[in-house]
């Protein structure tokens, strides 16, 4: 009897309600280009390499599971290899102390592009994120430029 409800206890601690694994922060996208862009820099500041190609993609998803269209069958092939390299870089080159999100400005094409300001130590670097909207209204960081970041980059 002492076994049956001890098992019983068990099998009960183990069930759970439904996951939370799907919560916003573990699916693709943000729920505005803002948040898109603090996720992906809060990525890159954890190392999450999981939880940066859920917040870096296309208007077609996450990088994770959209590789850009313009790649060659072959460079499709490599993709998971070469994004985890991309990744490693924006890892290095989006260290900081704290990081502000500026305002939004829309493009032709429908992106937003955002400032966003980095302080590393004694640096501060201003650079620019263009964010596209993607599949169910999920927002992702397209792009960044990674020239303005060269000071955070190289820095030791």
């Amino acid at each position: 009897m002492k076994k049956l409800a001890i098992g019983l206890l068990l099998g009960v601690a183990g069930c759970r309600g439904p996951s939370t694994d799907m919560a916003p922060s573990r699916i693709g996208g943000a729920g505005s280009p803002r948040e898109a862009i603090e996720r992906f820099i809060g990525a890159a500041k954890a190392q999450d390499y999981d939880a940066m190609s859920l917040a870096f993609g296309t208007a077609d998803g996450p990088a994770r599971t959209s590789p850009p269209k313009s790649l060659t069958r072959a460079q499709r092939k490599r993709w998971p290899e070469d994004l985890k390299k991309r990744e490693f870089i924006f890892m290095r080159c989006l260290r900081n102390d704290r990081f502000q999100v500026g305002g939004e400005t829309s493009t032709p094409t429908g992106t937003k592009v955002s400032g966003v300001q980095l302080w590393l130590k004694d640096l501060t670097i201003s650079t620019t994120f263009t964010v596209v909207e993607g599949p169910n209204g999920r927002w992702f960081v397209q792009d960044l430029k990674l020239d303005d970041l060269q000071p955070i980059c190289t820095s030791i």
